[in-house]
């Protein structure tokens, strides 16, 4: 039978997408912090936790995963550079 590796990062994310698909955003996040934890250098475990920080209204802590996805791609992900614009401007609404 398969096996659930909770040192693998993509574990934790996977159950995060689920939570989210779910509806179930605010518990969404205590499994990506773990994937950010395990990998913290992928952007995309960061990416992941940023958008359900930011489906809580957690901005502040979202724009911060979204700046450090950002920086671990070198700048490349020019959509995450949108979100966070996007971000703060929700952040003043």
């Amino acid at each position: 039978s398969a096996q659930i590796d909770p040192n693998q990062p993509a574990t934790h994310a996977n159950i995060a997408n689920v939570l989210v698909a779910l509806n179930r955003v605010a518990e969404s996040i205590a499994p990506a912090r773990e994937a950010v934890r395990l990998a913290p250098n992928d952007s995309s475990f960061r990416v992941l936790l940023c958008r359900s920080l930011s489906l809580t209204n957690s901005h502040d802590e979202a724009i911060s995963q979204c700046e450090e996805a950002v920086r671990l791609s070198d700048g490349a992900l020019e959509a995450l550079a949108a979100s966070i614009a996007a971000l703060r401007t929700a952040k003043r609404n």
